[in-house]
Order: C-alpha cells, then sequence, then structure tokens
C-alpha cells in the first residue's frame, strides 16, 4: 500500500449524488442512452475485478517493484573487521548467490565522491568484496550513494557499512564539537522521502571488536512500497534475520494497520442482509468489498423499526481495524467519503462530481465503523429511477506527530563513540528518528484502508 502524500481522492465527506443520477448513471446498458453516453453495465463494471482495478488506480498502487536489487560496500578502513568475521562475511557471500549479475548493480562507498559502480564478473566483484586488503579508504562519501538508492523507489537495496561517515568537510554537533565525522540528521531528508512512497528500512547489525572497542556494523535494507518475500532479495533478508536479529534488528515503516471484516455467512459486512443473496464479494488485494441491494430494500427499510434502527447506525457491519504495533506512525483517525461511479470509456470506472445529495451519515468509529443511512432520505423513490453503483471508501485522515520504535535498544545500536576524541557518531539514529518524525508531520491524509462498493438495482 503507498503511502498517501498527495492523490486528492475527492475528499468529499459522507455525500453522495442524487439529481446527476438520471443524466450520468441512468440505464444499466453501456451501449449508450441519450446521446450515446456511456452507463453502468452490471455484467461488466460490478465485477470485482472491475472495481478491483480502478482501487488500484485510486490507491496508487500501479507501480511495480523492479525484480533486480542493488548491493552497497563501505570499504572504508573500519570495516575490515565486518570482512574478517565469520558470519557477516556468510552473509556477503549469501548476497551474491542471490544476484542476477546481468540485471543487479555492485556499488562501492568511500573516497568517491559519485556513485561508483564495481565492475568485472560475479567472481571479480565478490572477490573485490572479501578481500580485506581493499579496506583501506580514509573517506566515506555516504551522501551520493543515499541518494542514489532513493532516486531509484522501486528497486530494492542493501548496504554493508559501519556509517562512520566522512566527507572531508568539517562539521559541528550539538555540543559545540568540530571534526570532520559526519554527525546529526544528515540523510533525514532522504529517508522520509523513501518513507512517503510506502517503502521501508530495515536496520541489521553486529556488534565487532576493534582495539578491544566493540562497535556496530550494520546492514540496511530499503525496501519499495510493495515488496513481498517473493522477491529475489527475501533470501538475504532471511540469512539477516537469522544471524544478526539476536544482535538487533529494527523494522521502520508506515504500514499503519488493515482493515479486518466479519462476514455473516455469506454476506460479508452485511449482518442486517441488505444485500441479495449471493451476490457480496470480496474484491482483490483486500481493496474492499461489493454488495448488491434491490432499491426497495431502502424504501421498505423505513417501515420496520429493528431494520431501521440498524441501518441508521450502520447499513455495513463488522468492519473494524487492526493496528500493526510495529509500525511507527500512531493514533490514527478516519475519514469517510461517498461517491458515484460511472464508465469513462468501455473499459475504464471512475468516480464522479457534481450536484450531491446526502443519504450517508458522519462515519463513527467505536472499534467498528459504523456507517449510517439517513432512511429519510434514502427512502425517496424518486432517488432510483435506474441502477446506480456508489462507492463509500475509507481512509485514515490524521496521525498522531509522536512516533514509536524502540528509542532504548536504538540509543545503544544506532549510535556510538567515535575515536580518541570520543565522539558521538549519531548520524544513522538522528536521521531516522527525524524522517520518522518528519514524516509523521508531513502526513497530509488520504492513506486508504477500505471501500464497499454498493451496486442499488432497480
Amino acid at each position: 500500500m503507498r503511502f498517501k502524500t498527495t492523490q486528492n481522492l475527492f475528499l468529499i465527506q459522507f455525500l453522495i449524488f442524487l439529481s446527476a443520477c438520471t443524466s450520468c448513471t441512468s440505464c444499466s446498458s453501456s451501449e449508450g442512452g441519450k446521446g450515446g453516453e456511456l452507463k453502468i453495465d452490471e455484467k461488466k463494471d460490478v465485477t470485482p475485478e472491475a472495481l478491483s482495478a480502478l482501487e488500484k488506480e485510486l490507491w496508487g498502487d500501479t507501480i511495480s517493484i523492479n525484480k533486480s536489487y542493488d548491493l552497497y560496500f563501505d570499504f572504508s578502513a573500519t570495516m575490515k573487521r565486518a570482512v574478517n568475521d565469520a558470519t557477516m562475511k556468510e552473509l556477503i557471500t549469501t548476497a551474491f548467490d542471490g544476484l542476477n549479475i546481468q540485471d543487479d548493480r555492485i556499488y562501492s562507498i568511500g573516497e568517491n565522491k559519485a556513485v561508483k559502480e564495481i565492475t568485472g564478473d560475479k567472481a571479480a566483484k565478490q572477490n573485490s568484496v572479501l578481500g580485506p586488503a581493499n579496506y583501506v579508504q580514509t573517506f566515506t562519501f555516504m551522501t551520493p550513494n543515499i541518494n542514489n538508492i532513493v532516486a531509484n523507489a522501486t528497486r530494492p537495496a542493501v548496504m554493508f557499512t559501519d556509517f562512520s561517515v566522512d566527507e572531508g568537510r568539517p562539521t559541528t554537533d550539538a555540543d559545540g564539537v568540530s571534526s570532520y565525522f559526519v554527525r546529526g540528521s544528515e540523510y533525514a531528508k532522504q529517508f522520509e522521502s523513501w518513507f512517503s512512497t510506502g517503502g521501508s528500512i530495515r536496520v541489521y547489525g553486529k556488534y565487532l571488536a576493534e582495539n578491544g572497542v566493540s562497535t556496530p556494523v550494520y546492514v540496511i535494507a530499503f525496501l519499495p512500497n510493495g515488496y513481498d518475500e517473493s522477491h529475489r532479495v527475501s533470501g538475504l533478508l532471511t540469512e539477516l534475520d537469522a544471524k544478526l536479529s539476536k544482535d538487533f534488528a529494527f523494522n521502520f515503516h508506515t504500514h499503519i494497520g488493515d482493515v479486518v471484516t466479519t462476514p455473516n455467512g455469506d454476506h460479508l459486512s452485511d449482518a442486517n442482509k441488505m444485500a441479495l443473496n449471493g451476490s457480496n464479494k470480496s474484491l482483490n488485494n483486500g481493496y474492499g468489498e461489493l454488495m448488491k441491494i434491490k432499491s426497495e430494500k431502502f424504501i421498505n427499510a423505513a417501515k420496520e423499526k429493528t431494520l431501521r434502527d440498524n441501518i441508521e447506525k450502520s447499513i455495513y457491519t463488522g468492519i473494524s481495524f487492526k493496528m500493526d504495533s510495529t509500525c511507527f506512525l500512531t493514533q490514527p483517525e478516519f475519514n469517510g467519503s461517498a461517491h458515484m461511479v460511472t464508465p469513462e470509456s468501455e473499459t475504464h470506472l471512475k468516480i464522479i462530481d457534481g450536484k450531491l445529495t446526502s443519504i450517508y451519515k458522519s462515519m463513527v468509529f467505536d472499534g467498528q465503523f459504523n456507517i449510517g443511512i439517513d432512511c429519510n432520505k434514502a427512502k425517496q423513490s424518486n432517488m432510483y429511477p435506474s441502477a446506480q453503483l456508489m462507492r463509500y471508501h475509507i481512509s485514515i485522515s490524521k496521525v498522531a506527530k509522536e512516533v514509536q520504535y524502540n528509542t532504548t535498544l536504538a540509543k545503544k545500536a544506532l549510535q556510538y563513540q567515535l575515536g580518541k576524541q570520543k565522539i558521538m557518531n549519531n548520524c544513522l539514529l538522528a536521521s531516522l528518528e527525524k524522517a520518522m518524525k518528519d514524516c509523521a508531520n508531513n502526513f497530509s491524509g488520504n492513506y486508504p484502508l477500505y471501500s464497499v462498493y454498493t451496486y442499488v438495482r432497480k
């Protein structure tokens, strides 16, 4: 799921079309009515496949993750201890084993001020990375490499580094201590950019000694939105989980949670049995569901007190939300919006704008999403001159500015003291922390969760 930051899904709260129905969505034939305009065709347009395609477009889930992945190796002198460690050496070998040498790229982080690809055949590249004699570089120009990763937001990347960054320019920390080591939130903007596309950043590490002092070596995985275990890089991640998580492992991501539905027999979220028998269907990929109702149901519901009371509280039942406790975003607030759906072409649906009237009440969340119907408006027979297709969409509109993650472990693992001056190298921790906070502060809403399509048949 993409982390929404810019897409506008017509945030018209709790509204639905009335008078536009006759001119824009009357008739159930796609052959067209007066003027040849396209009309909803139940067999073609009111299907899980057609509605899932529309949801995929509206959610922004149209970018496919790249099948390749990139490896970045830090050749600074302090990383020699990594290739001399049996576990890290085994992980590097695993990383190479999964490579497709034609499509994947391997980069060298060090004194080069621009991104530098390691060339040669697979054996030559692996020997270069595993050769301790190659770890002699003084400077570590991290910026071009981080920028290259973020510029390729659909391509996974894995970086082996101790994140001891010296780009040859004087820096001063918050305490006024000057040196050439980069400290503070240097890469927060890049990390926030990665999060804003729905990507995640996993940080694994192991404490390795040098001159009697143990400091961490990191393996940082940048995983794009849409990553799943079918990707080739998942083999390396499995090994990272197995071999490094005992020291520490973090997963920083924006997946806030998922909608959970409680089916009532075959009726999905329809305990009130408003839908036609067997007509309710789930959409693909958890996008939502489809419910078909005869217009007489709305009209007759006003006459039956128990049913009226129930659907005025919520016409859709058993729709709740399960938080992902590992997400750094917290305290979501929810929004509901209603729209009419019409064909834009023979093969494409769209949600439309026009003259509006409300039959939906304001959505209430009390552990479940209560989406009530105003029966006085819904019972009007002139609302249903023909078949109509309606979309009720639930999204997250706001999150807390405070973020959650294991701060105690992070302060221990994602920063450490450098050199004889005991300079605190907090660049990785400060960059991640600021990126998460900025991501929460800049949250613009519209994080899609679930849609219920209701087809009202005349």
